[in-house]
C-alpha cells in the first residue's frame, strides 16, 4: 500500500470536486474497476459529498487500483487521502479524498456489506453523466 509518512498540507480548494470525480472514475476504469457507482450522499451526511464504490476481481486488483489513485492524485494534483483505511488482502479498502469517499472492495465483501442498500435514499449518478464517452463503449 502505497502512504506517505510525511503531512504535506494539501487542500481539496486545488481540484473542484467535479473535476476529481472525473479523474478517479477514469482510473478505477482504466484499472478495469467492476461495477462502479457514484452515490451523492451529501443529503444524508456531513462526512462527505460522494461514495464511490468499485469492486475489483482479485486482491491484486484492489491494491492496483488504490495504489494508481494515491500515484496520480498525488503526482497530478497534489492530493494525499485524509484518511485510508482497510488492506487488499482484507478485501476492501477506503480512501477518504474530502468530498469523496473511495471504497474499493472484492465481489464477496461488496455483496456482504451492500452500500448501495445502506446509502439506497442517496442520488446515484450515471456513470455516463461524469464521462460521457463511456457511453458509446457499452
Amino acid at each position: 500500500m502505497v502512504t506517505s509518512k510525511k503531512k504535506e498540507k494539501i487542500s481539496s480548494e486545488d481540484i473542484s470536486t467535479d473535476k476529481l470525480m472525473e479523474k478517479v472514475v477514469r482510473i478505477l476504469d482504466d484499472k478495469h474497476g467492476i461495477d462502479i457507482t457514484i452515490i451523492n450522499v451529501s443529503s444524508m451526511t456531513s462526512l462527505c459529498r460522494y461514495f464511490v464504490i468499485c469492486s475489483g476481481e482479485s486482491r491484486v486488483q484492489l491494491r492496483a487500483m488504490a495504489e494508481e489513485l494515491q500515484y496520480r492524485l498525488k503526482h497530478d494534483d497534489k492530493l494525499l487521502p485524509i484518511s485510508l483505511e482497510g488492506y487488499p488482502d482484507s478485501g476492501w479498502i477506503l480512501l477518504d479524498y474530502f468530498d469523496i469517499i473511495i471504497h474499493l472492495f472484492d465481489l464477496e465483501l461488496r455483496d456482504f456489506y451492500r452500500l448501495e442498500r445502506l446509502w439506497g435514499q442517496g442520488e446515484f449518478k450515471e456513470l455516463e453523466e461524469i464521462i460521457p464517452e463511456l457511453k458509446e463503449r457499452q
